[in-house]
């Protein structure tokens, strides 16, 4: 549902949880409002937590779905961001479960950014998110999923505590191990590129 006058789109004012109450009770539009403002932001959890774009799309629409399906079950007032996230964790776990390793695609808002940059910049920006991605991905599940949370999708640790199902210390835990991880792998990186510029000069 597309509407620029707010006037005559009332689920414009609504909270996200007054629309998942409509929703539970059967109406379309609130849902449809609900699509509009989350569609992205599922869509590029999903991504960064598989890598890859096609599996990142089932699985949002899998979350849609799953929202749709649950709807009666909603408790009003949980926040439902929180309640969305926390769906489309446990369907991309279910997935890494079953389906890992999976091949990661280019990300496309670094491609995007890309076409306005010189292409040494360029290839310095892939070759850095190339290793980021990579470096996420070998994350431990409950460590990259934080990361995640909180660095791509901007989440407060109490609402990622709330997604995850921990207390809040525990979610800035993970948040510092994430960290952590991501350090030791860029600084291994960076010693395995020595040695082969070590190797090549000789």
């Amino acid at each position: 549902m597309t509407q620029t006058d707010n006037t005559q789109n009332p689920e414009a004012h609504q909270t996200d949880e007054e629309l998942m109450r409509c929703c539970a009770e059967g109406d379309v539009d609130a849902f449809e409002g609900l699509y509009d403002r989350y569609a992205r932001r599922i869509m590029a959890f999903t991504l960064r937590m598989t890598g890859n774009t096609g599996a990142a799309e089932s699985l949002a629409q899998e979350t849609f779905l799953r929202v749709l399906k649950n709807a009666p079950s909603y408790s009003y007032p949980r926040r439902f961001s929180s309640w969305i996230y926390a769906i489309a964790r446990n369907i991309c776990l279910d997935f890494l479960r079953k389906k890992r390793p999976v091949l990661r695609d280019n990300d496309p808002a670094a491609t995007e950014a890309a076409a306005n940059k010189s292409p040494l910049a360029t290839l310095i920006q892939d070759e850095e998110e190339q290793r980021l991605a990579e470096a996420i991905q070998v994350l431990p599940d409950e460590f990259r999923e934080v990361l995640i949370l909180r660095t791509f999708q901007d989440l407060s640790y109490f609402e990622i505590a709330e997604v995850v199902g921990c207390n809040e210390s525990t979610a800035r835990s993970r948040m510092d191990y994430a960290l952590r991880d991501l350090r030791k792998s860029f600084h291994k990186k960076d010693q395995e590129s020595q040695k082969r510029i070590s190797g090549d000069s000789v």
